[in-house]
């Protein structure tokens, strides 16, 4: 995975302090790295019952990203949502048909 100009291998996106996202990458045998995003992020926690969200951008448009355990073998991703100050509202979309709304200002 390239990501500005860095070849990233392993990586993992954790929280970091006031709510600054933390980039944590390794590669095989080499050192692990971390890195801080330059804006922060708010991290939102999906429930076991939800399975996408669409997110609501301050420009007008609208994106929808699916929500997974894992997608691999031994995989486990996290089960939140990290999204930029440019996201006004997410709604989050639970398998029993119902919808949980999560305003951002």
């Amino acid at each position: 995975l390239i990501r500005g100009g860095r070849r990233l291998q392993g990586e993992v996106q954790i929280a970091g302090a006031n709510g600054y996202s933390c980039l944590a990458a390794s590669e095989n045998r080499g050192p692990l790295r971390l890195f801080q995003l330059k804006e922060p992020r708010t991290i939102i926690p999906v429930l076991p019952n939800e399975n996408s969200a669409t997110l609501f951008w301050k420009n007008g448009s609208k994106s929808k990203c699916e929500l997974y355990y894992g997608s691999s073998f031994q995989s486990q991703s996290g089960r939140h949502i990290v999204v930029s100050k440019q996201v006004s509202k997410v709604e989050i979309a639970q398998l029993t048909g119902g919808k949980r709304i999560v305003s951002l200002q």
